[in-house]
């Protein structure tokens, strides 16, 4: 009997190791030193739909009603201030609290301008990442303090930390090599997947490039590194359109990469297949189901694989006949070497379908080195591991000192 309870307590307890609740960063705003050292601040906010507290409260909202907090204007990232675009967007107008919001996500604008950062004392950013290089939230906050510094701005920026979804203990892939530098997908010498949060990699890039900015960060509560999204109680909230749910979120982060090939991958009206299904016309479906095999057989783990047909409703072959492969991944699980995954099935697909798979220019931008790329299919995970990992190992040691969260 004292043997089964004690297996009992182990068991609960084994559940219930991350059962505490988080509080994000926008959740202490409301901490009365907080709000006395912006109170009568004019304030700017670097927000997008997720940009809200674990009561569904949106930033925009907790400042515009606030007698402490004076909203000055507002800057949006990459698809929007609420989510609407996957393409460049324009400024304009929020309706709700009549702020003016300008894009950093422009064919022209590179970061704020100095007209704009002159209307405001601080600026509060709340941005989900989703953990991995080529997602642009992280590129976009650093053009915004490079653009601080380079104006000798006195604007103070307060990072409202979020979680990293897929963990803040697994660093993985190629840093982004200096040759490559350039697009906001491809702007940061970091790993494929980084283990950082954004509070963390916003004093990371402040050091890195030796910019004078005044910098802070308001931490979360609660949060350890091994956690991911589905160790905390928070709800997630779509942080692009693409990734309305965490299981996305997981799987972009293992083949995202696919989105540079000549596949469709899922993107829909309502997204809900992104990410979970690839394919083309010119797959045939006797082929699908070959590579489902050989993937199948490869034994990823975590991993399950399963042929399909469809006709995407959006973007990449749009009404045409597809056959491809689907994913089912159970996004609790913990990978040790993600890119590992990334690189073997995208080998699989390379060596399956020959010429008839191509790349696009994003392709060696999005994995971040040439000599990785052009391994890509022809050599082992090992040979690429050997050509990046002195430096993976390098970034490993440095990063040390900008973590903030415990294991």
């Amino acid at each position: 009997m004292l043997k089964k309870i004690t297996l009992l307590f182990i068991f609960v307890s084994s559940m219930n190791l991350f059962s505490h609740e988080v509080k994000l960063g926008i959740d202490r705003l409301q901490n009365p030193e907080i709000l006395k050292s912006l109170e009568g601040k004019r304030i700017g906010m670097l927000i997008h739909r997720a940009s809200i507290n674990s009561e569904g409260k949106h930033l925009i909202d907790l400042v515009s009603e606030s007698e402490l907090l004076k909203g000055s204007l507002i800057f949006t990232p990459e698809h929007g201030l609420r989510g609407e675009g996957d393409d460049f967007m324009e400024d304009g107008v929020d309706q709700k609290s009549k702020l003016p919001y300008y894009s950093l996500y422009t064919k022209k604008r590179k970061g704020p301008l100095k007209e704009h950062l002159d209307k405001i004392d601080v600026l509060l950013v709340d941005l989900q990442d989703v953990g991995v290089r080529y997602y642009t939230y992280v590129s976009t906050l650093s053009l915004v303090l490079e653009k601080i510094s380079s104006f000798k701005s006195k604007v103070k920026v307060i990072v409202l930390d979020r979680p990293n979804p897929i963990g803040g203990e697994v660093v993985s892939g190629p840093i982004l090599s200096e040759s490559l530098i350039g697009p906001l997908m491809a702007y940061l010498p970091i790993p494929f997947q980084h283990g950082m949060t954004i509070g963390e990699l916003g004093e990371y890039i402040v050091q890195l490039k030796k910019l004078e900015v005044d910098y802070s960060v308001v931490k979360m509560k609660g949060w350890h590194r091994q956690m991911k999204w589905s160790d905390t109680s928070l709800l997630w909230t779509a942080s692009s359109p693409a990734l309305p749910s965490i299981l996305q979120v997981e799987l972009y982060s293992l083949f995202g990469l696919f989105e540079s090939f000549n596949l469709a991958v899922g993107r829909g009206v309502t997204n809900g297949m992104a990410f979970k299904i690839y394919g083309a016309p010119w797959i045939e479906g006797h082929q699908a189901s070959a590579l489902v095999e050989k993937l199948n057989s490869l034994n990823l783990f975590g991993l399950k694989f399963f042929s399909v047909s469809w006709i995407p409703t959006r973007r990449e072959y749009l009404g045409q006949n597809c056959h491809g492969l689907r994913v089912e991944y159970d996004s609790t699980i913990h990978l040790s070497n993600p890119f590992k995954i990334t690189w073997e099935v995208a080998s699989t697909l390379i060596q399956f379908f020959g010429d008839k798979l191509r790349f696009k220019r994003t392709t060696p931008l999005m994995i971040g080195d040439d000599l990785v790329f052009r391994a890509l299919g022809t050599q082992s995970f090992s040979f690429a591991r050997s050509l990046y990992g002195d430096q993976l190992s390098k970034f490993k040691s440095e990063r040390q000192r900008f973590l903030i969260y415990p294991n």
